[in-house]
């Protein structure tokens, strides 16, 4: 990468996959911020600000202090996401609008704000996350609401990657596999193996519009 120290901002990073992505980039000499419910896990010397998908939707981030650490950020990780396994006759239309707005909507407009700094700079590194398996059109028996929405961030990925790159920026995304209850026969993803895979994309510029299985091949 050109820059030295880059601003990183993870949103969804006070747990899970996301804390150990902003982890790695801290530990690499980056200044990181970091979006969550909870700052008792964030280090010290990391940046925290509080947000909830539900106290503030989608269309208002504009107003939310996250909107300016979207504006200044080099490198953008969005690795969080609301989960809702029911068959699709069980799942209400406020369901559908949550799926929708947390896993697809909070990635494009985290996107959309983070652009136009990065094009002015000539320099954006933007990773993603899916979910298992979404980077084609797949059938889902009982979370087909939020897999569908997980599958939208490819093409958002895949427009950025195309329209975006003359400004030296790259949108990839991971899909990761299982990091918890996974299936019978199914083996579990270590969340400090899909942070290497998040800094890797991060640090080779030539790595532009990938959808990342990271999954040891498991099929749904």
């Amino acid at each position: 990468m050109t820059k030295t120290t880059l601003n990183v901002l993870v949103i969804g990073g006070t747990s899970g996959i996301g804390s150990k992505v902003a982890l790695m980039l801290q530990e690499k000499g980056h200044k990181v911020t970091v979006t969550g419910r909870n700052s008792s896990s964030v280090p010290s010397k990391m940046n925290f600000i509080y947000y909830d998908l539900q106290e503030c939707p989608v269309d208002a981030i504009g107003g939310h202090p996250i909107a300016k650490a979207l504006c200044e950020c080099d490198v953008l990780c969005v690795c969080t996401g609301p989960f809702i396994q029911k068959e699709m006759h069980l799942m209400s239309p406020s369901e559908w609008a949550f799926m929708a707005l947390g896993n697809y909507a909070l990635y494009g407009a985290a996107v959309s704000m983070a652009l136009p700094k990065m094009m002015e700079k000539h320099f954006g590194r933007i990773v993603l996350f899916g979910g298992t398996r979404t980077e084609s059109i797949r059938s889902y028996k009982t979370n087909a609401a939020y897999a569908g929405a997980k599958t939208g961030i490819s093409v958002i990925v895949k427009s950025v990657a195309s329209c975006y790159a003359q400004y030296g920026i790259t949108c990839n995304a991971i899909m990761p596999g299982f990091t918890h209850d996974a299936p019978i026969n199914t083996s579990i993803i270590e969340e400090e193996r899909l942070a290497f895979h998040t800094l890797y994309l991060i640090e080779h510029p030539e790595l532009n519009g990938v959808l990342l299985n990271v999954d040891k091949g498991w099929q749904p």
